[in-house]
């Protein structure tokens, strides 16, 4: 019998609610989807391997850990999906370590990230694939509200995605949702700009990233004074927090099964070819 695997990849958390909720609802999706593959996670962040680890005694594969086990094992077919959001530094990290494989099995397949194709004739779009995910996802949004997603961003010219994004959700009509990234461009400052300008004064958070982690207990919704729901409360808004990441939401886990079933059929195959 062939042995064939699927190996999800996602940056990882060590919030164990946050995995559980996400993280593992893709990867049993998956499971279910593609019952004739195995399927196994890895996460692609050192510093969070590490934590899990050193705090819990829970071992985290790398992908490349993974990969040497799989070859070790005697898996002739392997697909790779990744549970990234961008094709940023941690899905160009994953390629690289993909690539180091590309001789050790018969058939090796990367999947994509949530935001990575524009429509063409040979492509799909999907920015619009995920704008409306999120439209069927978000809590009821009144008139007078706005939506602030909160990205995690990135120096990466990938940052350039959360742009595209933005500006399909205004083509499909979502007048009031604003994207803004904790790291790089657009801050949260040009988020309130906005505000400003259409005279919203109420605002739901929310986060636009796998997992509602650290970055959403701290950063978004946290204590400390320059959490980004204190900082606009400070300046008179009215905040209401949707922490839920997007893992937890079954449009975008169905988008994620979506994508392992293309890379399953072998659509795609010169994502192996990206210039690092």
């Amino acid at each position: 019998m062939e042995k064939r695997a699927i190996l999800v990849a996602a940056f990882g958390t060590t919030y164990p609610v946050a995995r559980k909720n996400a993280i593992d609802s893709i990867v049993s999706k998956i499971r279910e989807a593609f019952g004739d593959f195995e399927t196994r996670l890895a996460f692609t962040a050192e510093t969070v391997i590490r934590k899990l680890w050193e705090r819990d005694s829970i071992k985290v594969q790398t992908p490349a850990e993974a990969m040497e086990d799989l070859r070790i094992q005697g898996f002739q077919e392997v697909i790779i999906q990744p549970l990234h959001i961008i094709p940023g530094l941690e899905w160009k990290k994953l390629l690289s370590a993909v690539r180091g494989y590309r001789d050790s099995f018969e058939l090796i397949s990367l999947g994509r990230p949530l935001l990575y194709f524009a429509k063409t004739e040979k492509s799909p779009d999907d920015f619009e694939e995920a704008a409306r995910a999120l439209l069927c996802s978000l809590p009821q949004q009144r008139e007078e509200h706005a939506v602030i997603l909160m990205a995690h961003g990135s120096w990466d010219p990938a940052n350039s995605c959360y742009f595209c994004l933005e500006w399909t959700l205004r083509k499909l009509g979502a007048r009031d949702i604003y994207l803004a990234a904790v790291e790089g461009c657009p801050d949260l400052e040009q988020a309130i700009s906005q505000l400003e300008r259409k005279k919203i004064r109420q605002v739901i958070l929310m986060p636009f990233m796998l997992v509602a982690g650290e970055h959403v207990s701290r950063d978004l919704a946290g204590d400390q004074q320059d959490s980004w729901k204190n900082i606009l409360e400070q300046q008179g808004y009215e905040v209401e927090v949707w922490a839920r990441g997007l893992g937890e939401l079954p449009a975008f886990q169905d988008l994620f099964v979506a994508r392992t079933g293309e890379a399953v059929s072998g659509k795609y195959q010169d994502l192996m070819e990206v210039e690092l």
